[in-house]
């Protein structure tokens, strides 16, 4: 099992809020028994659960403790009715009147509708509290899963970039923006990596200012028996990152330039950024 994409599921925030089927219920517990680090998880996940119900409690209207007293003292404040019972030895026996009677009942169903009432406003209050923090909840773990496969992407390109770099069969070939006397950015700076024997290019920006607009896109061309020929367009990127580029099976240089967005059958010499000669 791979328990990081278990946890992140959402299968602990809805077994702890009693939202999962029998099945899921049993297959969870056993997951808790077999690896502690999902049963490490439900239970920070109770905590969190428990510290936020804490913080958020709403308690009972402060007037309902009032209005239950005096409702019960109403049978202590009865006068009771002193009768003679007929056939019998005379004998005092204490009854309420039925009125009053009545009026008891009426109270004590009145006080059981506040009292009700006071409940289920306060475990409404304290369900809402619950809901908000399982929807937080699942923001977050979507937000660290998202953050997690973004770096994950990150580290893989920069494998693939030092596999690149490492190939001893690589060509270097330098481009640079002194090499072209009318360059708009006479300080940038990328770099081709030709594989030999595969032909394929890589290209790798130093410095290269972004484009002005979103209309604009860089491409880089190989220069063949003087023939400049389409290796592909790229966007500038942050961080240290290779592109792979369009196969050239030969070359005598390298050049970029600053193209409407798709490319350009020709390249816009007014537009050249950098340049560089193969070895």
């Amino acid at each position: 099992m791979n328990t990081k994409e278990y946890i992140e599921s959402g299968i602990i925030e809805s077994y702890v809020l009693g939202m999962t089927s029998e099945e899921e219920r049993l297959e969870f517990e056993q997951a808790c028994a077999s690896y502690p680090e999902v049963k490490a998880a439900r239970e920070a996940f109770e905590i969190a659960l428990e510290n936020q119900a804490l913080a958020t409690a709403v308690a009972p209207p402060p007037q309902l403790k009032g209005l239950v007293m005096e409702a019960l003292s109403i049978e202590a404040k009865e006068e009771t009715k002193v009768v003679k019972m007929p056939a019998v030895p005379p004998a005092n026996v204490v009854v309420m009147d039925p009125n009053k009677r009545l009026r008891f009942v009426a109270a004590a169903a009145v006080v059981l509708f506040l009292i009700s009432s006071g409940l289920n406003f306060y475990y409404f209050n304290q369900y809402k509290s619950a809901t908000a923090l399982y929807d937080n909840l699942v923001k977050e773990n979507t937000e660290v899963a998202s953050n997690y496969k973004k770096i994950e992407a990150k580290y893989s390109e920069a494998v693939e970039s030092m596999k690149v770099l490492q190939n001893p069969n690589m060509v270097v070939v330098k481009m640079a923006g002194s090499e072209v006397a009318t360059s708009p950015d006479p300080s940038s700076l990328a770099t081709i990596y030709w594989d030999a024997a595969t032909k394929d290019v890589y290209l790798m920006v130093n410095k290269m200012p972004a484009p002005k607009t979103t209309e604009e896109q860089y491409q880089l061309w190989a220069l063949v028996d003087g023939v400049p020929v389409d290796a592909g367009v790229f966007d500038i990127q942050n961080g240290v990152a290779v592109l792979k580029m369009k196969n050239i099976p030969k070359a005598q240089a390298f050049a970029v330039t600053l193209e409407k967005r798709g490319g350009s059958p020709t390249p816009h010499l007014e537009q050249l950024y950098v340049l560089g000669k193969v070895s």
